[in-house]
């Protein structure tokens, strides 16, 4: 079995919709600030991370197509899906129609059970169809996914600070490691013989 572009290849339809899928490009070059750029920024990743990403993207929309079961993307995938259905053009004519020429919907998880089973599903086909696990820092392990609570809400940058709460942690721990420090060379200073001598 050869490999086409990662793709563990098998068949040839198969090969030739993933060659499709992967050469479709998701950056208008024609805009100042397009779907790569918004993603890295609104995410907070660096541009080669946002490019590993849409890689990802692209090989979950394969997978959606192909393996017969119901699948379920990574948080990271799920971001650039998003995105790129704003683009409502390219995602529903350029690459729906067009590309692959079959519709596919997003369907929100609503909470159901069930979708912790598709994302498993989605690790083993992409096993399968790719050779290999996908990788850890985007597609996180499916038991762990299962712990996970994410918690999203809007924020404007320019009403309110964003910072992440290992930072914060770290900072409130060496700013009270200094209080304590400067507590107990006082506690020292004011018992100490010099002081006890001056003020006399």
């Amino acid at each position: 079995m050869k490999t086409v572009r990662g793709l563990m290849v098998g068949n040839k339809n198969h090969a030739e919709l993933y060659q499709k899928i992967v050469d479709f490009p998701l950056d208008n070059p024609n805009v100042r600030f397009p779907l790569s750029s918004r993603l890295a920024i609104e995410n907070v990743w660096s541009l080669d991370y946002t490019q590993r990403v849409i890689h990802e993207y692209k090989r979950f929309l394969f997978l959606m197509i192909v393996v017969g079961h119901k699948v379920a993307p990574s948080d990271q995938v799920d971001q650039v899906w998003h995105l790129h259905m704003l683009s409502s053009y390219s995602y529903w004519e350029d690459f729906c129609v067009n590309t692959v020429g079959k519709q596919l919907h997003h369907w929100p998880a609503e909470g159901c059970s069930e979708f912790y089973d598709w994302y498993g599903m989605t690790i083993d086909s992409y096993t399968q169809y790719f050779g290999h696990q996908p990788p850890e820092n985007i597609w996180i392990d499916p038991a762990v996914r299962l712990k996970t609570k994410t918690h999203f809400i809007r924020v404007n940058k320019e009403e309110s600070w964003v910072v992440p709460k290992c930072i914060l942690m770290m900072y409130v721990k060496y700013t009270f490691k200094r209080i304590g420090f400067a507590y107990r060379f006082k506690y020292k200073l004011l018992h100490s013989h010099y002081f006890k001598n001056t003020l006399a």
